[in-house]
């Protein structure tokens, strides 16, 4: 009778494996993420969807199983796991008569891989983990097929975007990969691998980058500021990726879409095309406030110069960049190029420039593309506080950035401001620096016309335009802005002509 019983209950246990188990395991019964002894158990990845492609469901969601297997893993997710010591990990998910069932899933991983030097977990220089060592992709290439697996196996399924040129600065060590080639179908960086490791003929200065999740942002806000007409500003959205994030008073960081109204006055011509001139800002639809001796080398005839808006990395073309003609340049009437008095510039952007000539309306508006409000006349700019900020493309030492810097600075006294410059600081000027010697920055050259911005109620009011100084860089010489609050009235007449 036990030896029939035995017999008569095998056929019983083929038949429940046969179900317990899906016909594509007995095909492939292993991959990477549950080898042969391993089986998967410690995998602890976020693959989320079956081999078939079924969306994993919650764990928590089937009752018991949590319970059941407690330290395996389970809990609030639906990423796959194996509790239970099947081949390899698996997920509960409803089929399409929506009964709960299960599968198998490739969580196949590939290539360790992480994103550094972003603003957030959502971007930065794309760096692998090859015997041991962290290095960088070489950008040539590199597109948004490239990114869009990048930011998979990392768990984003959001819009990818490629960024190139060492965009989220240089990596360091060895450069791993060139000549990526991705379709943007593939679960790992691996499958799209194509060259031996090590194998390229860059320099780090090509380092590629990825952003993931692309205008999905946690922060956007509205911000309050000064808006009404006698306040002479402009109500602005704070850009929802925003970065105005607090930084030593000694550092230049960078700064990737922070600043909205930060634009740049380039040359135009067939030599000199996009050669950076000066900084400037954005004060509305059709207006840019810049220095009036940014004008001083090449003229001021509107032919010379092109603005451009919405850039951060100077050398790579970015989603939310545009480029406009000059219809007008006005420099202000008691400006003259020996005095560094009235230093201040109005330049009126060509309509049919860029993408936003319609509607009366000269400059596209975007996120990134925005204005910054203005002071009420003869307001005073807030001293002895950090929440103010340079930017620019400006020098860092070694030379011109390629990508948009920013940096806090402290409005100091007049009295302080006299005892360096002496009657050279009119009422007109205004410093910014650092009070304490130890701790000193300024704007550089190349950062000439740009904006000196202040928070005020929420909003970014621009309380100064750069100038001039003594020197850039220099331990206890400030820097020397244009006083906007005290040109309120010419602006307002200027610009409404």
């Amino acid at each position: 009778m036990e030896a029939s019983a035995r017999t008569s209950f095998l056929p019983l246990v083929l038949l429940f494996l046969l179900w317990v188990s899906p016909a594509c395991s007995f095909l492939n019964p292993f991959s990477e993420c549950a080898p042969s002894r391993g089986r998967g158990a410690s995998y602890r990845g976020s693959v989320d969807v079956t081999e078939s492609g079924a969306r994993c469901m919650n764990w928590s969601e089937v009752s018991g199983v949590t319970a059941r297997y407690p330290g395996k893993g389970l809990g609030e997710h639906n990423f796959c796991r194996n509790p239970d010591a099947r081949i390899r990990p698996w997920c509960f998910f409803r089929n399409a008569r929506g009964r709960i069932d299960w599968g198998y899933c490739d969580c196949k991983q590939g290539i360790p891989l992480r994103l550094v030097g972003g603003e957030n977990e959502r971007e930065g220089r794309v760096e692998i983990l090859v015997a041991g060592q962290w290095g960088t992709i070489c950008d040539d290439g590199w597109t948004d097929e490239d990114a869009e697996v990048v930011c998979r196996q990392l768990g984003y399924r959001g819009e990818a975007k490629a960024r190139v040129m060492a965009y989220f600065g240089e990596g360091h060590g060895p450069i791993h990969f060139d000549n990526v080639k991705c379709t943007g179908a593939e679960r790992s960086l691996t499958d799209c691998i194509k060259q031996p490791i090590g194998s390229h003929n860059c320099r780090h200065s090509e380092d590629a980058g990825v952003i993931c999740n692309y205008g999905q942002w946690n922060n956007s806000t509205r911000v309050k500021g000064p808006h009404t007409r006698e306040e002479r500003g402009l109500l602005v959205d704070k850009i929802p990726y925003g970065r105005q994030k607090e930084t030593s008073l000694n550092t230049l960081i960078n700064t990737w879409g922070g600043w909205p109204w930060q634009v740049a006055v380039r040359l135009r011509g067939s030599q000199s095309d996009g050669r950076l001139v000066c900084g400037a800002t954005l004060i509305s639809s059709c207006w840019v406030l810049t220095s009036a001796h940014c004008f001083k080398r090449y003229g001021n005839s509107t032919s010379t110069y092109k603005i451009r808006v919405g850039d951060y990395h100077t050398l790579v073309p970015e989603e939310h960049e545009d480029e406009y003609g000059v219809e007008r340049i006005i420099l202000h009437p008691r400006y003259r190029p020996h005095s560094n008095d009235y230093d201040l510039a109005l330049v009126r952007l060509n309509r049919h420039g860029g993408h936003g000539g319609h509607s009366g309306k000269c400059v596209r508006q975007t996120h990134a593309v925005l204005p910054v409000c203005l002071p009420a006349w003869r307001e005073r700019a807030p001293k002895d506080i950090t929440k103010c900020y340079i930017t620019g493309w400006g020098d860092t030492g070694r030379a011109y950035s390629k990508t948009l810097q920013q940096a806090a600075l402290t409005i100091l006294s007049k009295r302080h401001c006299e005892r360096h410059y002496g009657n050279q600081l009119t009422s007109r000027m205004l410093c910014a620096g650092s009070a304490l010697s130890s701790r000193h920055v300024d704007s550089c050259r190349g950062d000439s016309g740009g904006p000196l911005v202040c928070e005020k109620g929420g909003g970014w009011v621009v309380y100064g335009v750069t100038s001039w100084g003594h020197a850039c860089r220099l331990q206890d010489s400030p820097g020397v802005y244009t006083k906007v609050s005290a040109f309120i009235p010419w602006i307002a007449k200027v610009t409404s002509q």
